[in-house]
């Protein structure tokens, strides 16, 4: 799922259907985006990098990255296009002799240096925003509404907001982890996916920086989800709710 971009000027905090238009909208945009993609990375283009992460220049191997961000790639785009080929050609020049061991060694380690850099950029670039907020539904949650309103609702409130929808446990958590996110919000339509949804949030407690986590939806007041112990910050009933605790963080 693309993380779609804020706009220069977000819109005054409205209505519902007002947060159900942005929200459209900003769908659609990141739709297209991804429907106009860069081209994938040249073999020359592919070398040319490889050479310099090998040769230590890591000016000139971030400067092949920057000119993919000019062109409109984000971060998960050059991670899994330039990034993976680039080892996977390290290892097949180690394989035929082209390069030593020590030659690939300082490649891939000259790699997750600018792989660490760029990523950094791509996820803290929130216009000043003090917090980082993922939303996120599984497999099979197939009322996305709310959420995407609440996700809506943060963004308005100056947050960085990324929306992820039918995602697998792991690529949720991987995502926090990897964006070091402050807040977490998924919902839970019935009891029954209860058993998802508090298993996840336990793995999203045990991270290195643990998010807070607000769960909506019809099912979000269970008694499953509340008392101590419970991997759960806040329940959210309303959209107004969750603004509250948008604005509350913002003011910490």
């Amino acid at each position: 799922m693309e993380t779609a971009d804020k706009p220069d000027r977000a819109p005054e905090a409205g209505s519902v259907e007002d947060l159900a238009r942005a929200a459209l909208s900003r769908l659609a945009q990141a739709r297209r985006a991804a429907e106009t993609a860069p081209p994938a990375v040249s073999e020359a283009d592919l070398q040319r990098f490889a050479v310099h992460l090998v040769d230590n220049d890591i000016e000139a191997a971030t400067a092949c990255v920057e000119a993919l961000r000019r062109q409109g790639a984000g971060y998960q785009q050059i991670a899994d296009g330039l990034f993976a080929e680039t080892a996977r050609w390290l290892g097949a020049c180690w394989d035929r002799d082209v390069l030593s061991w020590l030659d690939v060694s300082l490649g891939i380690s000259a790699l997750l240096r600018v792989n660490s850099a760029l990523r950094d950029s791509c996820t803290r670039q929130c216009r000043g925003c003090k917090c980082d907020a993922l939303f996120a539904t599984l497999p099979n949650q197939s009322h996305t509404l709310g959420i995407i309103l609440a996700a809506e609702a943060f963004r308005q409130q100056h947050l960085d907001v990324e929306l992820m929808l039918g995602a697998s446990a792991g690529d949720i958590v991987d995502a926090a982890d990897r964006r070091g996110v402050d807040f977490v919000g998924l919902t839970v339509g019935s009891n029954d996916r209860l058993k998802d949804i508090v298993p996840l949030a336990m793995r999203l407690k045990a991270l290195p920086r643990a998010p807070g986590i607000l769960v909506g939806g019809s099912a979000a007041k269970s008694v499953a989800l509340a008392g101590p112990g419970v991997p759960v910050d806040w329940t959210v009933g309303s959209l107004d709710e969750a603004t509250a605790i948008a604005r509350d963080a913002l003011c910490r």
